[in-house]
């Protein structure tokens, strides 16, 4: 239990705050420290045009494109790929403009879960965004990659969630947010901060451009066709029921997403071209749970035990600061391995942007990572085997196999009973390789970006934290 003796001053600044959450916040010594910057600071507001979070209006969603927008919540906006977020429509949606991103904007949660951070590439653009994401729009008095890197910085973190508010559900505010001190560093030294986060954006679009490529260039080689109902969103675009021969009837299921027709159809589709099934492609049967470790996990923040990567962390944009947990004991199965696919093996399915079996790469992002149970492993002989067969599953075809092929009420699973003997098309090496080399170097580009944003983060709490006496 933290206490302390709260001084009038303190009461005084914040508008009478009696919470001593607030008091006791870790937001108190960071603007102590911030605030003592030999250059000064300057109130955030200062340097933008612009803090505010959408218009609240009533939200219609639709299955297409061509009907609506692409529009993300707090979540979304912290995913590496955002190719599987919502739409809403158009046409029936009110106040769109003003929820509407642009580049080179800085966004934070500011409900729920406060405080995370994001830097809007042109990967955002095109896109609107839920009222729960506060927009901060530089006005170039400071660089727009400083204003970030010191935003999600432990120092700009503390600052952020200090002013939450609300019992059940807790908020901040965009006048809060115009009201936090940022620091000034000599300027040459915040000039290479925002070069270095507008390279990892250059780098995170060239890797979503690479994936698509790749995706295309595995449909393409593969001469794979598809009904456009087969990959829509809703089951019941095409056939509302599906009538299934008893000869046709999975041994080990009579569950009818099971027997989708659209699944049914996609996989027929990958029978019809030259491959390998999926049991022979990997090492090793996939197994739900870890590979023989079990771990305890430890909510403790002074606790120095190994991270360990959970389902959520998996399609982070940037992974890290994972959940630390006393090991009872583990097996190499338990840490990533660059052969390795990952995905979210347990979850209820419930949305075209849930992550539950979305595939990534174990290669460079998680290698060496402790991986929780609940995280899904297709084991290959390499690391371009396991490129190209993300790519297979990454796709909308692969990806609406893997949805139909679970079992569970609540809690959902993959079953690998009814995937094993699916066929992964394999038009020839010289398509495997070309595949798995673009897949791989978006990762390698993804990786880059990462180092490029922690280096500059670092450098912003380096400079504070040499301040403190």
């Amino acid at each position: 239990m933290k206490t302390a003796v709260a001084k009038s001053g303190w009461l005084q600044e914040t508008g009478v705050r009696f919470d001593a959450a607030y008091h006791l916040s870790e937001g108190r010594q960071a603007r102590h420290l911030v605030e003592s910057a030999p250059l000064g600071t300057v109130g955030l507001g200062e340097a933008t045009k612009r803090i505010f979070y959408g218009g609240r209006a009533k939200r219609y969603y639709v299955d297409s494109p061509e009907r609506g927008i692409p529009f993300m919540g707090s979540s979304d906006m912290l995913k590496a790929d955002l190719s599987s977020i919502k739409y809403v429509s158009t046409k029936h949606t009110r106040d769109l403009e003003d929820s509407m991103l642009q580049a080179g904007w800085t966004l934070i949660s500011r409900s729920g879960t406060i405080g995370n951070t994001a830097f809007t590439t042109k990967d955002f653009e095109g896109k609107a965004a839920s009222e729960h994401i506060i927009r901060v729009v530089p006005n170039g008095k400071l660089p727009a990659g400083y204003l970030y890197a010191f935003l999600s910085s432990s120092f700009g973190y503390g600052l952020l969630t200090q002013g939450t508010f609300g019992a059940v559900i807790q908020h901040i505010e965009p006048d809060f947010v115009a009201e936090v001190p940022v620091p000034l560093l000599p300027e040459a030294q915040m000039q290479q901060i925002h070069a270095d986060i507008e390279a990892a954006s250059t780098l995170r679009e060239q890797a979503t451009q690479l994936l698509l490529d790749a995706n295309n260039l595995f449909e393409e080689g593969n001469g794979l066709t598809y009904n456009e109902s087969w990959l829509a969103p809703s089951e019941n675009i095409d056939k509302a029921a599906n009538v299934v021969r008893a000869s046709d009837i999975l041994v080990t299921s009579i569950k009818a997403r099971n027997h989708s027709y659209r699944s049914t159809q996609i996989i027929r589709e990958w029978h019809r071209k030259p491959g390998i099934i999926l049991n022979e492609y990997l090492t090793e049967p996939f197994t739900n749970g870890t590979g023989g470790g079990y771990f305890k996990r430890i909510d403790d923040k002074n606790f120095r035990g190994p991270g360990m990567v959970s389902q959520s962390d998996l399609h982070r944009q940037n992974p890290g600061n994972y959940k630390r947990v006393k090991i009872i004991r583990a097996t190499s199965k338990d840490y990533a391995q660059p052969e390795m696919v990952l995905f979210p093996s347990v979850g209820n399915a419930a949305g075209e942007n849930e992550i539950f079996v979305q595939p990534t790469l174990a290669y460079k992002l998680y290698e060496g990572q402790l991986l929780s149970g609940d995280i899904g492993r297709f084991i290959c002989n390499s690391k371009e085997d396991a490129a190209y067969l993300f790519t297979a599953l990454r796709t909308k075809a692969g990806f609406r196999i893997l949805r139909a092929m679970i079992y569970g009420t609540t809690l959902r699973r993959l079953n690998w009973q009814l995937i094993k003997d699916i066929n992964i098309p394999i038009a020839d090496q010289n398509l495997k390789n070309k595949v798995s080399k673009l897949v791989l170097r978006a990762f390698d580009f993804r990786h880059e970006a990462n180092q490029l944003e922690n280096k500059a983060i670092q450098a912003v709490e380096t400079a504070i934290s040499s301040w403190q006496k």
